[in-house]
């Protein structure tokens, strides 16, 4: 399946389950900007099953982990939506 399909289908059970997302698209940066809520948030980037990062993107992500983001590269709705509610528990509980 193509990742255009994959990220549609990701950002509609995103909403869903309460979370709003938005496509960032500039080269590089992960695809998806979540909002979680209370100031928190994650990025995801959407693959296709055994898709690659670019070299942009394989050079960014671990930048953007460095400086303490939350990165995730998923290939599927069920995995997508399964980082990000576990995300979203984790850091509910902290407030």
């Amino acid at each position: 399946m193509l990742e255009s399909r994959i990220e549609k289908k990701i950002v509609k059970a995103l909403l869903e389950e309460g979370f709003h997302s938005v496509k960032v698209g500039e080269g590089g940066w992960p695809d998806r900007f979540v909002i979680i809520g209370s100031g928190f948030h994650l990025w995801l980037e959407v693959k296709q099953p055994g898709g690659k990062l670019t070299k942009a993107q394989a050079r960014r992500i671990p930048w953007m982990k460095d400086l303490g983001e939350s990165v995730f590269v998923v290939e599927s709705v069920e995995e997508a939506l399964r980082l990000t509610v576990a995300f979203a528990n984790r850091h509910r509980t902290l407030l």
